[in-house]
């Protein structure tokens, strides 16, 4: 009987959307995937955030628990912050490079001042 149950799931079946898919899920489904159906494979799909899931099914058809809102809500500022954090390291690293570089290029090859590499003393 639970045969029959799951058979006709599977057969209904339109999508399977995994909100939230951390790399363990990905990982498990991406070494399991030669032994599932292709059929079924590509009803596989991946959803990163509920407003990406808003876009594939109409929200006000299924309910959704207060505490993936608020993981969803967290995950999205993360993501915002890490962004901005790694905007202004990439603003940094860039002017600490080019400080470095120009000191770097400033400071090679001179020889005008006494006791410098290649300068002679005779």
């Amino acid at each position: 009987m639970m045969f029959c149950v799951v058979f006709r799931l599977k057969k209904n079946l339109k999508s399977f959307i995994i909100l939230h898919p951390s790399w363990f899920i990905r990982t498990i489904l991406a070494v399991t995937k030669p032994f599932i159906s292709t059929k079924f494979s590509s009803k596989i799909k991946y959803v990163n955030s509920l407003d990406e899931l808003q876009e594939t099914i109409p929200m006000d058809s299924i309910q959704i628990p207060e505490c993936i809102i608020t993981v969803d809500k967290e995950l999205k500022e993360a993501a915002e912050n890490s962004k901005r954090n790694s905007f202004l390291m990439g603003l940094e690293s860039t002017t600490t490079t080019t400080t470095a570089a120009a000191a770097a290029v400033g400071g090679r090859g001179r020889t005008d001042r006494p006791g410098a590499a290649g300068a002679s003393s005779s």
